[in-house]
């Protein structure tokens, strides 16, 4: 039996048309991906690379956790087969030439809190910051900034005052 996970889909809209990112569940905040839809977020934050590209969508929960997803450029649904085309239905062939276009993102990061007064309530990423910077705002009034670098893999970033 093969089980299927819901992911989230971000959209993002811009002068030449609109790209989609399946953004993968996080068992920090996903409890059953395969069974239950994911929560949507409160708010999104997308992180830019110096050409003004996306690279990192950062999602905030009502209840306080965050996920930080890097932007991939990989496509989940590569073009169809001859073959393929000719086994499936034309609403079926509609649908997957629609998906062809979407990227990956990659397995988010999750900042959850740890106890009181840590519940993120807010995040930004006004100018000014470093590059792959946002400013996270928690429930107890004070604000933390987080750098992510691209040798990053634990999701720990850099933890500023």
């Amino acid at each position: 039996m093969r089980t299927r996970t819901h992911c989230r889909l971000l959209y993002l809209w811009g002068r030449t048309g609109y790209r989609v990112w399946l953004l993968p569940p996080s068992p920090a905040v996903d409890f059953e991906p395969e069974r239950r839809v994911p929560d949507a977020a409160q708010q999104v934050v997308l992180l830019a690379d110096a050409d003004g590209e996306p690279t990192t969508a950062v999602l905030r929960f009502r209840g306080g956790h965050v996920l930080v997803h890097r932007l991939g450029r990989s496509r989940p649904h590569p073009p169809l087969t001859r073959r393929q085309r000719r086994s499936l239905y034309t609403w079926e062939i509609e649908q997957w030439q629609e998906r062809s276009g979407w990227l990956t993102g990659e397995h988010p990061v999750a900042i959850a809190p740890q106890g009181p007064g840590t519940r993120v309530t807010t995040c930004a990423a006004p100018a000014g910051l470093p590059m792959e910077s946002l400013l996270l705002g928690y429930a107890d009034g004070s604000r933390r900034g987080v750098r992510r670098s691209r040798r990053d893999t634990d999701g720990s970033g850099d933890h500023g005052p």
